[in-house]
């Protein structure tokens, strides 16, 4: 059984796991139609936070181009909201 929230110390390998198993940036398919492979993972609760949420529900499959607009944002709020969004539209397609 997976946790939803675990604090880690940068040794746990569930964002490359999710990034096998989601090869395409999820941004550019949900929003634009684009099929682009993704390349990182994006934390939508930010990874720097205090206590790391470490769960398939905050990841994002990412282009560097996506991860860059993400974190260039501001405020953070706005970064999250953005994420929750794109995460919300992915789990209604997958239905």
């Amino acid at each position: 059984m997976m946790t939803f929230f675990k604090q880690t110390r940068g040794d746990n390998k569930q964002p490359a796991e999710y990034l096998k198993h989601n090869p395409l940036c999820e941004p550019c398919r949900i929003e634009n139609g684009i099929q682009e492979s993704a390349i990182e993972v994006h934390h939508i609760t930010p990874a720097k936070a205090k206590m790391k949420i470490e769960h398939i529900l905050n990841y994002l499959s990412v282009c560097r181009v996506c991860h860059f607009r993400f974190h260039s944002m501001r405020p953070v709020s706005a970064m999250i909201h953005r994420g929750m969004e794109i995460k919300y539209k992915l789990l209604q397609n997958a239905n």
